[in-house]
């Protein structure tokens, strides 16, 4: 199970770089060239995102979920309790919409 925190492009910067890439499907990420540690996801259907595991944050509770992916695959012993959505496969919809709308939102605040 892994936790992810999205944010746009520009908003996020990892220092000295990203590390080392590897694409396959529609996911580009990337990983420490040291330990290996995965840093980022990036995804074709998600243009302008990034996605950095929670992690590798110093305060992971400061980014609470919103919602679920892949809850139709989750691990039999897995229990967890909150109201959150749930997708069964992928979380795009729910992510694509939720760009849509802020973007919208940034679009209407210039106007």
């Amino acid at each position: 199970m892994t936790a992810f925190a999205g944010f746009a492009e520009g908003d996020i910067r990892l220092l000295p770089d990203e590390g080392q890439r590897a694409r396959g499907g529609t996911a580009q990420r990337t990983f420490c060239p040291d330990c290996g540690t995965p840093l980022t996801g990036r995804y074709s259907y998600l243009p302008g995102q990034v996605f950095v595991g929670v992690g590798l944050f110093d305060d992971p509770g400061a980014l609470p979920p919103t919602g679920h992916a892949h809850a139709g695959h989750c691990l039999s012993w897995l229990r967890i309790d909150d109201d959150l959505p749930r997708a069964q496969g992928s979380d795009r919809e729910r992510l694509d919409a939720a760009d849509r709308n802020a973007q919208k939102a940034a679009d209407d605040g210039r106007g």
